[in-house]
This record gives structure tokens, C-alpha cells and sequence, in this order.
């Protein structure tokens, strides 16, 4: 149990799976607030969860994943909405962070609407993403199935004026 800490979720959801985030900053104003948005066209009941604290907007999401031309075409509408959120939001830093399934230049709208990626601004001479393949292999009667399984992690910021997020340690979970 987190003593001291809050757990907000989506309350209705029908997957066995949800985004979760836990803050320990309580609100302290009418607008410190915490909310939920389902992606309309998601087949995988993907959605977000979004805190605001203390001039702070911080965002959870799960976006859709698949290789597929519709899984993809539903992933670029979610990193669209994303991508503008900066704008729809009242906040001075924001923090966009979760499993956005996002292969190498699918997350060009957010970097054009001013979006950094905290592991690149961290690690700046690096080109490697999060993502990493393997394959993993298991049997269900007699029929052996591999699969390949990756992690698409991301974690955005951006900032209104002249204030500035960054990323001051990257550390690895083994």
C-alpha cells in the first residue's frame, strides 16, 4: 500500500487492464482535478488519465496498439489528441507519459506541437528507443505459437513560456 498517496483510474472500463497513476501531491485548489478520456474509436478500450496539480498537467495513456492499418490509423488519432493537449489543457509544465505502442517517426505530430522526449533530451547522443524485441515462445496442446513483444514507453513534456521540464536521471529497472 502507498500511505500518503492517491490511486485515480478510469472507473468504467470494461478490459481486465486500465491506466493507473498515483500522486502524492493532494489538490489544493478548485483546479486541481483529475479525469479520464476514452478514445472514441478504440477497440481496445484505450484511454487517459489525466492529474492536474499545482500548475502541473500530468497525463497517463495507454494508446492502441497493432501493426494493422486500422490499429494504426487509431493510434494516430490518439497521438493526435495527445499532441494538442498542451492547448486544451490549463497548466505551466506538462508531463505526457505511458505505453504509447509509438514506432520511430509515428510520434512526429507531438514533436511538432513542441513535445520533447525526456529519454532523447536525457540522453542526447543516443538513438535507441525504449523498445525492445524479443520473441516469446509457448504452447497451447500441440500447436506452438512465437510471438514478438515490445515496449513502447514514452515520456513527453512540454512547457508554456519560459518555464522548462527536464529529465535529470534515467535509471534502469532490471
Amino acid at each position: 500500500v502507498l500511505q500518503g498517496w492517491a490511486l485515480h483510474r478510469r472507473s468504467n472500463h470494461l478490459e481486465e487492464y486500465f491506466n493507473v497513476t498515483a500522486v502524492r501531491s493532494p489538490a489544493s485548489s478548485p483546479s486541481d482535478r483529475t479525469t479520464s478520456y476514452a478514445f472514441p474509436a478504440s477497440t481496445m478500450g484505450r484511454h487517459v488519465i489525466t492529474i492536474r496539480r499545482n500548475g502541473w498537467v500530468i497525463t497517463n495513456v495507454h494508446a492502441e496498439s497493432g501493426r494493422d492499418t486500422a490499429q494504426r490509423d487509431q493510434r494516430a488519432e490518439q497521438l493526435m489528441y495527445l499532441s494538442r493537449l498542451h492547448e486544451l489543457q490549463d497548466g505551466q509544465a506538462w508531463v505526457l507519459a505511458g505505453d504509447f505502442n509509438v514506432r520511430e517517426g509515428e510520434d512526429h505530430c507531438l514533436r511538432t506541437e513542441g513535445w520533447r522526449d525526456a529519454w532523447i533530451g536525457a540522453n542526447p547522443h543516443t538513438k535507441t528507443w525504449t523498445w525492445q524485441a524479443a520473441t516469446n515462445k509457448h504452447t497451447v496442446g500441440s500447436t506452438a505459437f512465437a510471438h514478438s513483444t515490445g515496449r513502447f514507453d514514452r515520456i513527453y513534456t512540454h512547457t508554456r513560456g519560459a518555464d522548462a521540464v527536464e529529465c535529470v536521471s534515467v535509471s534502469r529497472i532490471e
